[in-house]
């Protein structure tokens, strides 16, 4: 994911007029042995999301259990 953005921040479109695209995403990964269903897992990585954007957006957070 941060490779991915990384690429895409430095995308350069010509009518932009100096404006740039950012991704901000919220990751989860699921670990085995934990007992989490698809929607806690989904919600998790929404958290992550909105994470990212408070702290600036152009980012990447993981989320917690």
């Amino acid at each position: 994911m941060e490779r991915l953005r990384l690429f895409v921040s430095d995308l350069v479109f010509e009518n932009a007029k100096g404006k740039r695209i950012t991704i901000s995403a919220g990751m989860m990964a699921y670990e085995y042995g934990v007992s989490m269903d698809v929607e806690a897992l989904f919600r998790c990585a929404d958290d992550a999301l909105y994470l990212a954007k408070e702290k600036g957006k152009d980012r990447i957070e993981w989320g917690g259990v």
